[in-house]
């Protein structure tokens, strides 16, 4: 692939992420914002144009002369699906999210299905498809570990070992990411936050271990076999059993000492728990015993949420228009 080739495929994403912030803009507002020339940039806003990826808005209004040409995304240039899925004590859960290229969100909800598993997962997805046009991209969270699209262990033992994500690219030929839930909940966080310091997010489900994922430099961390943030080999290493739903969990000194190694080990600036009930969770206790060890410069900031919901579904948006950057 040439260098110029993809020289013009950066400045088309720079020129993309610019006008992605849902306004009207001028050329020279877009020079302004990229860098670029007025040549580099007139040039690759009329093969926008001509694609629809932009389109001309109402010209800027001038006190003298000619008024300037206004670009802006066209909204409805493509659409993408997010889908996660998880198991209730009753039945399995499918929450699912379609937004349009400015990342608004068009369509959410959450539905109960008798079985989480690979044909409830394609019927739902074969109605939203049925449902939009120009869907790009396809992202699905599950509690699990995934490599190279291969779901290698899982919460929902229907799931596992499942080639799910080679199988849904022969069947829409598009493309399509599995990963594992906590990537998407910690870039939904990350995304969120007006700050752009790096974060871990530790999070803590009703009859499960806790996940955790982290954020450096604005990158997810992966790890070698997609494991990075695997602490349920530290609760099984201390002998803490698997929490039952109803009953409190962690204990502080555990949740202390995860904080500790995160801070260790990452020094991340900010460290958020989420929980569906954070009344449970004794952090104000955990922290207590971390600053024991840890100075006030050295403590991250630790803050609770219960906003489970809002991040994974955010994240499932933004981490796969993250992903995607340089494939639309």
């Amino acid at each position: 692939m040439s260098c110029t080739f993809e020289v013009k495929k950066l400045n088309r994403q720079l020129i993309r992420d610019v006008m992605r912030g849902g306004h009207s803009y001028t050329k020279a507002d877009i020079g302004r914002e990229t860098g670029l020339s007025l040549a580099t940039c007139g040039t690759i806003l009329n093969e926008m144009l001509q694609t629809k990826e932009v389109l001309e808005a109402a010209r800027q209004k001038s006190s003298g002369g000619r008024p300037a040409v206004c670009y802006q995304y066209n909204k409805d240039y493509y659409r993408m699906i997010g889908l996660y899925a998880d198991n209730g004590s009753a039945c399995g859960h499918l929450g699912y999210v379609v937004y349009n290229a400015l990342e608004e969100v068009i369509e959410e909800g959450r539905e109960n299905v008798r079985e989480v598993n690979v044909e409830s997962i394609i019927q739902k997805i074969d109605l939203l498809m049925d449902s939009y046009e120009n869907v790009r991209g396809i992202s699905i969270g599950i509690p699990g570990i995934v490599s190279q699209g291969q779901i290698k262990s899982c919460d929902i033992e229907s799931l596992e070992l499942a080639g799910l994500e080679e199988m849904l690219r022969k069947r829409y030929q598009i493309y399509v990411s599995v990963g594992n839930d906590m990537n998407y909940i910690t870039y939904g966080a990350y995304d969120r936050q007006e700050s752009k310091e790096d974060l871990s997010v530790l999070y803590f489900p009703q009859n499960h271990y806790a996940g955790c994922g982290s954020i450096v430099n604005g990158e997810l961390l992966y790890g070698s076999g997609q494991m990075a943030g695997e602490i349920s080999y530290l609760y099984r290493a201390e002998g803490i059993p698997r929490p039952d739903p109803g009953k409190a969990v962690e204990p502080a000194w555990f949740l202390a000492k995860l904080l500790i190694d995160l801070t260790a080990f990452l020094n991340p600036a900010k460290i958020l728990l989420i929980s569906h009930d954070p009344g449970k969770i004794p952090w104000e206790e955990a922290v207590s015993i971390c600053r024991k060890t840890l100075t006030e410069e050295e403590m991250p900031v630790i803050e609770i949420s219960s906003e489970f919901y809002q991040n994974y579904i955010h994240g499932l948006a933004a981490l796969t228009l993250h992903e995607q950057r340089y494939r639309i």
